[in-house]
């Protein structure tokens, strides 16, 4: 989700409505993503109620953008912010906006959730073992550096500076961090 709703007493009933749809796709356990509410547009409403970051379910990961060394965009918000992942100046994404986008980054995010789970299946047959919001999260956060809430995904993907892990590598990596038996 790349959007932040405001709550006000005009949308209180669209808000609990909508905390209902998030509770139930994540008793479906639908893993979810949303941006940080950017700077700018929502400076009124930073210390207000931000939906859906703010939504009646501990099972959303919160998105924040930076520049691709893992630096905070200008725009986040990093009290709302549980991840950080690139946003702004992504060259291969034709994403030149110096400022940085939580939306973008909240895509690549739900992306490399995908990717995980994606080969994870493709070497297991099955995702479901690691399919959950907390498991993702536990993976993300292995990733974070120490001093930042920033996602290096290289050694995920990376077995070294020029040399692609495969996907058993990838699930290899998966289990060790979630403490999961190889088979």
């Amino acid at each position: 989700m790349s959007w932040c709703l405001i709550r006000n007493p005009t949308n209180t009933g669209a808000i609990e409505e909508l905390d209902r749809q998030l509770s139930l796709a994540a008793g479906q356990k639908i893993i979810m993503f949303c941006a940080a509410a950017d700077k700018g547009p929502y400076d009124e409403g930073l210390d207000q109620e931000l939906w859906p970051s703010e939504a009646n379910t501990k099972h959303i990961t919160v998105v924040g953008s930076s520049d691709v060394s893992g630096s905070r965009s200008t725009m986040v918000n990093e009290k709302q912010a549980h991840i950080l992942i690139p946003g702004e100046e992504i060259e291969e994404l034709k994403v030149a906006n110096k400022q940085g986008s939580s939306s973008a980054s909240t895509a690549l995010a739900a992306g490399l959730a995908a990717q995980i789970l994606w080969c994870y299946k493709q070497e297991k047959g099955d995702a479901k073992p690691i399919r959950t919001q907390a498991n993702i999260l536990k993976v993300f956060e292995k990733l974070q550096t120490q001093k930042s809430k920033w996602i290096n995904v290289m050694p995920l993907l990376m077995k070294s500076e020029t040399e692609q892990r495969e996907i058993a590598g990838v699930v290899k990596c998966v289990e060790g961090i979630l403490q999961l038996d190889s088979d």
